[in-house]
């Protein structure tokens, strides 16, 4: 709290913090001093829809990858003149190790044989989370993911 003053003689002065955001309406001017005003208010579900919408596509993504994996017709040329050849090759062999995660993926027996010793070298994991775990965006259910 506060326990010194300026001016110790000056009373104090009764009112009400602001609170709530209609409390806060901030009106900002563009470089050719035209006034801006919030014309969409962005919520939690918003966010949870958008996020949830990400999630799906990253997933479905993911299912295109795995060993039948090939560049769309044109693609490979393209990464072979950007890339060079030897890093495209590189590229279509790692997009052909991924796919989605295996139940063996995500929780292995800790005596599992590991990646070359295994007889196949193990994908790079891949972290993503559920978006369905999002739920309408609250606080609660934003912890949950």
């Amino acid at each position: 709290g506060i326990s010194e003053f300026l001016s110790p003689s000056v009373g104090g002065f009764a009112g009400r913090f602001k609170e709530r955001w209609q409390d806060f309406h901030v009106h900002e001017v563009d470089s050719a001093g035209v006034e801006l005003h919030l014309s969409e208010l962005i919520t939690p579900g918003m966010v949870a829809a958008e996020i949830k919408q990400a999630s799906l596509e990253r997933r479905e993504a993911r299912e295109a990858l795995g060993p039948e994996f090939q560049f769309e017709v044109g693609v490979g040329d393209e990464l072979n003149d950007v890339l060079g050849k030897q890093a495209a090759s590189e590229l279509l062999k790692f997009l052909q190790k991924q796919g989605p995660p295996t139940k063996t993926e995500v929780a292995p027996p800790s005596d599992a044989p590991q990646g070359e010793a295994a007889g196949k070298e193990a994908a790079p994991g891949y972290i993503d989370f559920d978006g369905a775990n999002i739920g309408d965006g609250s606080k609660e259910t934003r912890k949950l993911a």
